[in-house]
């Protein structure tokens, strides 16, 4: 849907545990799988079923469907991950299939996948325990200040709401999204940790942001950011299950930038650094495709009052992989821990809310007449022309495709030039009539309640 902007900005990493006991030391583990301890009983605060009064919650189809996960055809890499977050051992860890060996938690990995009898291990600082029991994420478990128990898998993501393990009742809806970018490269960047709009929110996008620049970064012709075209793509979206019982199907739409959700936050803290306060979001209703319809709050400020002139003017944000930090800063524990919710085909489960697919993109010079007339923007800029300002209030020079921000009539016009330039180009795709969008239902105030 829309291309860019960046309002605020994010911080990094997970913050630590609160609420655990004092942590054990190394007599709390003998190597056999029994826990010795006296302290450091506290039930884990993502996988902590003891906590549960059904303890059949995680029954076997639960088990099924961890095992299914792991074995799907063209899925992400299995990874060795801890049970419950560092410092939980499950209670019962199957027999020893070796000594204890040296390493870190990274060596036990490498040694048990040359182990045939090998399953799972228990690290405890310093040392690995290699055990023969299959473990699927879903054991009970139990604190450990020294040792944690690792299994391998596809699916990394451990919630603290149990209730985003699982697939949602939620209406799934398909639509486009644009988003507006400079030249196509050898590598396109995926469609994740970004913002995107509906066609009227990116044509305003364009109009109040883009077009007025003649010379960005020292090069003749070129707009703001470079952009030359308008990328379109399907994506299909479902809500978790907590999102949807509050009546919504969209959550609050984060501005990304480099990656990061810089807010809003419910702290109220913002901006570059402060991707971490999106945890408690993230947490509580998964990775949630967020919305905002331009004008409204977060985005109403006198310079967004300007997209209620074009129609169905609305942003959306897309959290992928390690959505809490600048993509620059990045790492595998992030990536890990907060996996986005981008996947095949979406579910509703907390990692698993849309699915994006290619449909197209078409040229600007080509939709607002630049070319054929002149020879490229370079040019069109060098006699005199301009495309105007939508900021400003300022029309255009050799050029009117873009005159009067004002005028809702002319803006509609402008954004159904773009759908027909689609259309055009892609005769064989639906158009947005045919895909609809949903409503935009997010709700600030209920979002953030408790």
């Amino acid at each position: 849907m829309v291309v860019v902007i960046v309002l605020y900005s994010v911080s990094s990493g997970r913050p630590g545990d609160a609420g655990l006991k004092s942590a054990g030391s190394a007599r709390d583990y003998d190597g056999t799988g029994a826990d010795v301890s006296t302290v450091g009983r506290a039930s884990s605060p993502i996988a902590g079923v003891e906590d549960l009064e059904d303890e059949n919650y995680f029954g076997m189809k639960n088990v099924k469907m961890s095992r299914d996960l792991q074995q799907a055809a063209n899925g992400p890499p299995m990874q060795w991950v801890a049970i419950a977050d560092n410092h939980h051992v499950v209670n019962d860890e199957g027999d020893s299939v070796s000594d204890a060996i040296q390493g870190s938690a990274d060596d036990c990995g490498v040694a048990c996948d040359q182990n045939e009898n090998c399953r799972s291990f228990t690290h405890c600082a310093g040392q690995c325990f290699l055990k023969s029991k299959t473990l699927t994420g879903f054991e009970k478990n139990h604190w450990n200040g020294y040792c944690t128990s690792y299994y391998k898998t596809a699916d990394t993501y451990r919630p603290h709401n149990l209730a985003l393990r699982y697939p949602s009742d939620a209406p799934e809806y398909s639509f486009y999204v644009y988003r507006a970018q400079a030249p196509a490269t050898a590598a396109e960047y995926p469609l994740a940790n970004v913002n995107v709009g509906s066609i009227g929110g990116v044509m305003w996008y364009l109009h109040d942001e883009v077009i007025n620049d003649c010379w960005y970064g020292g090069i003749a012709g070129q707009r703001r950011f470079g952009i030359t075209r308008i990328r379109r793509f399907k994506i299909t979206t479902k809500a978790t299950k907590p999102l949807f019982d509050k009546g919504m199907n969209f959550g609050l739409k984060c501005s990304f930038d480099s990656g990061e959700c810089t807010g809003p936050h419910r702290d109220h803290v913002e901006g570059p650094g402060s991707g971490s306060h999106a945890i408690p979001d993230y947490d509580k209703y998964g990775f949630y495709v967020g919305c905002n319809n331009l004008g409204e709050w977060p985005h109403n400020e006198p310079v967004f009052q300007r997209a209620r002139y074009y129609p169905s003017a609305v942003w959306y944000s897309l959290p992928g992989a390690c959505p809490t930090m600048n993509f620059r800063k990045a790492n595998r524990d992030c990536k890990l821990h907060f996996p986005g919710g981008k996947c095949g085909h979406p579910d509703g489960r907390g990692n698993c809310t849309y699915s994006v697919e290619e449909a197209g993109e078409i040229d600007i010079d080509e939709l607002v007449g630049i070319t054929p007339q002149w020879a490229n923007r370079a040019e069109f800029c060098k006699r005199g022309g301009r495309e105007g300002n939508g900021a400003s209030g300022a029309w255009g020079h050799n050029l009117h495709f873009w005159d009067n921000i004002w005028d809702k009539n002319r803006n509609a016009q402008r954004t159904q030039a773009a759908m027909d330039a689609f259309k055009k180009k892609y005769p064989n795709m639906p158009v947005d009539g045919d895909l609809p969008a949903p409503r935009c239902d997010v709700n600030a105030k209920n979002f953030w309640t408790n």
